[in-house]
């Protein structure tokens, strides 16, 4: 299970992040007068907001191979606390992530996995950014309550800044972020606006290893974002 497999399971627990949802300037394009109904204004200087206390829930449906759902239900990320380390500001996400932390650096919002001892910190959401930049964005190993940081073949690719989507906690003009294994065993689509984080994540797993056919196999869409302190 990778990193976004479990953010999203973490992102998706189908599919940010792991990835927290954090990051990345004005993209998402609601003045502090346009912000949907239900969703609190906020600053756009992050692409995943780490106050302490902030909460999302979405609703995550499940796909067969026929594209047909068949299961639908409640996720949700809470950020609990946050430390400094490093003189860097690090915020970690309540169970069953406590093992990650995040933090919004000058280039966009990092993680890192602790277990024993701290371990390398990695960019996840490049922000601000421009359409079609690509980096590499290594993936998190989840076992049990032990949490890695590995080297695989992921990387990320910004296919645009300026996506608009609508989910059930209104409409918003988002970064969109693909994560892909260049071995084409899948892929992910993240959808995050600026100040507010994750707005969808979709996960596209191989239907058969090597074909290079997809199928939808997951859909996670905000219904609520909850501001903390």
């Amino acid at each position: 299970m990778t990193t976004m497999n479990t953010m999203s399971n973490f992102l998706i627990r189908s599919a940010l992040f792991l990835s927290v949802a954090a990051i990345l300037s004005s993209s998402c394009r609601h003045s502090p007068t346009e912000a949907p109904a239900g969703v609190p204004t906020v600053a756009k200087d992050s692409i995943i907001p780490l106050n302490i206390g902030n909460k999302w829930t979405w609703q995550l449906t499940l796909y067969d191979t026929l594209g047909k759902p068949y299961s639908t239900y409640l996720d949700s990320l809470r950020i609990d606390s946050a430390k400094n380390i490093n003189s860097e500001h690090w915020c970690f996400p309540g169970h069953p992530y406590e093992k990650l932390a995040f933090a919004n650096l000058s280039d966009g919002c990092y993680y890192r996995a602790f277990d024993d001892t701290p371990g390398a910190s990695f960019l996840f959401y490049r922000y601000p950014a421009r359409a079609n930049d690509t980096y590499r964005a290594p993936s998190g190993v989840v076992s049990g309550y032990r949490v890695w940081i590995v080297d695989t073949l992921e990387s990320m690719t910004i296919l645009s800044i300026d996506t608009t989507i609508t989910v059930p906690a209104g409409t918003f003009t988002c970064y969109l972020y693909r994560r892909a294994r260049k071995d084409g065993v899948h892929y992910f689509d993240e959808f995050l606006a600026p100040g507010l984080g994750w707005i969808r994540v979709v996960t596209y797993p191989e239907i058969w290893p090597g074909r290079g056919v997809y199928f939808k196999q997951s859909t996670k869409d905000l219904i609520q974002f909850t501001p903390g302190s």
